[in-house]
């Protein structure tokens, strides 16, 4: 393959264009530390959602219109979710620190110190693992229907 050719005009010739757009739809490149970054294969949210999936949804006030997130659910509707001191657990998982403040602004809460909580049916509660992450702790559950579609990773590093 001449180099002057280039990638793009050999695909267009293999892939049909709307084929390969189609394809690029359903694939979200993932940049926030929140997650692993690399990219997922997104699709329709299916039901029952189990702890563990990755989903993508607009939090308003919270995510960029143009750059929803995609967050863990880390409960469903019926499970509690605590507050033990600073940290967060469900499913007897640790889910790391609750933070009063960033930067030297408040935080809101959705859960106080010392409380448990019980996800209302028809809502998760979307938490990561890793440090900081903007997430149910600080903007609350979740309705389902706001859900957007569900992440599969394909390739992460």
């Amino acid at each position: 393959m001449s180099t002057k050719r280039g990638l793009i005009p050999v695909l267009c010739r293999i892939v049909p264009l709307g084929v390969l757009a189609v394809a690029v739809a359903y694939v979200r490149l993932n940049i926030s530390p929140s997650l692993p970054y690399g990219l997922y294969r997104i699709h329709p949210v299916e039901h029952p959602l189990q702890p563990g999936v990755l989903v993508v949804v607009h939090v308003p006030g919270c995510s960029a219109p143009t750059r929803p997130f995609l967050k863990p659910v880390a409960a469903v509707g019926g499970d509690g979710v605590c507050r033990m001191g600073q940290a967060l657990v469900t499913h007897g998982k640790d889910y790391g620190m609750v933070y009063d403040a960033w930067r030297g602004d408040p935080l809101p809460s959705a859960i106080a110190a010392d409380t448990c909580v019980t996800v209302p049916p028809g809502y998760v509660f979307l938490a990561s693992t890793v440090d900081r992450s903007l997430d149910s702790r600080y903007f609350g559950v979740v309705r389902i229907t706001e859900l957007t579609a569900i992440a599969t990773p394909l390739w992460t590093w």
